[in-house]
């Protein structure tokens, strides 16, 4: 019998693994690891909580578990979820039982302490002085503009029934590449007027948006991901690198550091109360 099908069980779970903390946590379930229980695992890890992760799916598989264990009263479990918009548009559950992503997602949060050199040499041999740090910062910068309008328009939206875009799919909207590589908010902007035409959209004031943070988290990567594609074309010593890599590269690879971070002050403000 699955333990999480009664309260008793949930709470007694992180037994059978021997650890302080079971952890649920988006991300298909399967046979290994998923990039979720990689990065959570991490997370919690790094403020001293021996845990396991287990993925459950979609949001909508944990948070009716997250209500029952909320409800009952359940010790020695926690909930990790993606923000998504919910700064917009409200959590779904809120209690120091649940932990939200800093940025919308996982995928945003790797990306905010990304260590560029690190990252580009699995694509290419790094020669000392290779300004891989500076030419990612200044594609941010540059790309902010239409990324801006997109979290924009994006979040406004969240709240109807229409797709903005395919989320399956966020290289479509991309134009453009290299260091103009760019949302095509153009596009974006024309399915957002046929939308609103016809249904109510959110008033959101803000206007200005740290979309590495803020935008989808996928779309955020895959962006990312592509432009260090771009640039490694230049090198002849270079590596054609799988998507799913460069995430584990991301994970692998990122510091926490709640002294410097304000990503990780956030983090260490939510999981240090599950340390033993």
């Amino acid at each position: 019998m699955s333990l999480e099908r009664t309260n008793y069980g949930l709470s007694n779970e992180h037994l059978f693994y021997n650890v302080s903390l079971v952890v649920y946590c988006e991300g298909k379930e399967s046979d290994g690891a998923t990039h979720d229980e990689m990065f959570w695992g991490r997370v919690f890890s790094a403020f001293g909580v021996k845990c396991v992760c287990k993925s459950k799916g979609s949001k909508t598989n944990i948070v009716p578990l997250a209500r029952r264990a909320v409800e009952g009263d359940v010790k020695n479990i926690a909930f990790a979820m993606d923000r998504d918009y919910g700064d917009y548009h409200g959590f779904p559950i809120l209690d120091t039982r649940v932990v939200y992503t800093y940025g919308y997602s996982w995928e945003n949060d790797v990306l905010l302490s990304l260590n560029a050199v690190a990252v580009f040499s699995m694509f290419a041999a790094v020669a000392n002085g290779d300004s891989v740090d500076q030419d990612l910062r200044a594609f941010t910068v540059a790309a902010s503009e239409s990324a801006s309008r997109v979290t924009h328009m994006d979040i406004s939206n969240a709240l109807t029934t229409i797709a903005l875009f395919d989320r399956g799919k966020p290289v479509s909207i991309f134009v453009g590449g290299g260091q103009d590589l760019r949302f095509d908010a153009e596009g974006i902007a024309r399915t957002f007027v046929k939308i609103s035409a016809e249904h109510e959209m959110a008033n959101v004031n803000e206007e200005q948006h740290d979309w590495l943070r803020v935008f989808y988290g996928k779309a955020c990567t895959r962006l990312i991901y592509q432009w260090f594609v771009d640039r490694s074309l230049a090198y002849s010593s270079r590596s054609k690198i799988p998507y799913d890599a460069f995430l584990r590269s991301c994970i692998s690879g990122m510091v926490i550091d709640p002294e410097t971070n304000i990503r990780d002050k956030y983090y260490r403000g939510a999981v240090s109360i599950f340390a033993s």
